[in-house]
């Protein structure tokens, strides 16, 4: 009887992994749609976000109703993350729920093979991102592109088709991300080369110099380190990451209290300027800034800070870092992965986008002996 007891419990959870396994599937594949239909500009951002937040809280469900059960900080994380936006009045901060809830459901289920659904993610992305790519010099399609003052000089970029040239660059950003978690030791070396490269035609085109410099670096770090990179992270270095979007907050607030430093002001293309000015006018409350919502930002903890309030900043902070406390191991590649993620948050809008989170969480959840193991 035990036996035919322990064979139907793991027919079950056969059964129950198999059917996560298709939801999350389909979860990759919307998220990759619907974030290359919002970087084109030809739906309204706010149907879209309702659609992925539908998508995502009927997912969670599921997951919740399979398990039976629910983590207690997640519940306290998801009403903390309810009541700060109801105080807003902005159903857009339901973000941050959804951020604790995939998450969630990619931790619930670790025997599922992430690395097919990577696969699903990456392959779609690229399709898209080439497809419109190709639309765009020979039909010019969907032309966006700016001339700009950079420094010392007016610089021409291209959009590539999309709405602006660094939604472009964040789209190959997510598809890059997706590419690190699909290589292999095989060639290693040589394939982080050649998105290297391909990241450096990229930058050539948009001039967006963040996003790919910071593409490139981890490519470079990659192929200097080599098969190092799926080691588990020293225990000595591994508890830095927790520390990072905290230092980036603080060195984005230290910006606007900071003489201007003309040099770095220009280099940043006047955005320090912005940024204080910004400040000046409207300062800092508890809540939103309904003048600032709609404001030109190219950082991500500055635009929670004085657009969203200190409440939806320090909400994102702390779900940031349950993220990286709900896995107890880091390999090198996740690590830097992730400081690359942060990185970029300090020059551009990039930490609530789920086309980019997506892909490192489900590395970090990939089932080998090279990768982490999920508490």
């Amino acid at each position: 009887m035990m036996e035919m007891s322990l064979s139907s419990n793991k027919k079950n959870i056969k059964t129950q992994d198999n059917f996560v396994y298709q939801l999350l599937c389909f979860l990759a594949l919307a998220i990759s749609l619907m974030s290359t239909i919002n970087a084109l500009g030809l739906l309204n951002s706010n149907v879209l976000s309702a659609i992925q937040a539908m998508v995502v809280v009927t997912i969670y469900s599921l997951v919740i109703i399979l398990r039976k059960k629910i983590r207690i900080i997640s519940l306290i994380l998801i009403i903390m993350s309810y009541i700060t936006l109801v105080l807003n009045n902005a159903p857009y901060m339901i973000s941050v729920t959804m951020l604790i809830m995939i998450t969630d459901i990619i931790g619930y289920f670790p025997n599922i093979d992430y690395k097919k659904i990577l696969g699903i993610f990456f392959t779609s992305s690229l399709l898209l991102f080439c497809s419109i790519v190709v639309l765009y010099y020979l039909f010019n399609f969907n032309n966006h592109d700016v001339e700009m003052w950079r420094i010392d000089k007016i610089i021409h970029r291209k959009s590539l088709g999309f709405i602006h040239p660094n939604i472009a660059s964040m789209i190959w950003v997510s598809i890059f991300f997706a590419y690190c978690g699909l290589v292999g030791q095989k060639y290693s070396r040589f394939k982080y080369l050649l998105i290297a490269f391909l990241s450096l035609v990229i930058l050539n085109q948009t001039q967006s110099r963040t996003s790919m410099y910071v593409l490139i670096t981890i490519s470079f770090i990659y192929i200097v380190l080599g098969k190092n990179i799926d080691k588990a992270m020293s225990k000595n270095f591994s508890w830095i990451i927790y520390f990072i979007p905290i230092l980036l907050t603080v060195l984005s607030i230290y910006v606007l209290f900071t003489p201007i430093n003309n040099v770095l002001n220009e280099l940043l293309s006047g955005r320090i300027q912005l940024y204080q000015s910004f400040y000046q006018e409207y300062g800092i409350h508890l809540l939103k800034t309904s003048e600032l919502e709609s404001a030109m930002f190219d950082n991500g903890y500055l635009q929670a800070l004085l657009a969203k309030g200190i409440l939806f900043l320090i909400e994102l902070l702390i779900v940031y870092l349950y993220i990286l406390k709900s896995y107890s191991v880091y390999t090198v590649k996740q690590w830097i992965l992730f400081i690359g993620y942060f990185a970029m948050g300090f020059t551009e809008t990039a930490l609530q986008h789920f086309e980019l989170i997506l892909p490192i969480l489900m590395i970090t959840a990939i089932n080998d002996e090279t990768l982490s193991n999920h508490k």
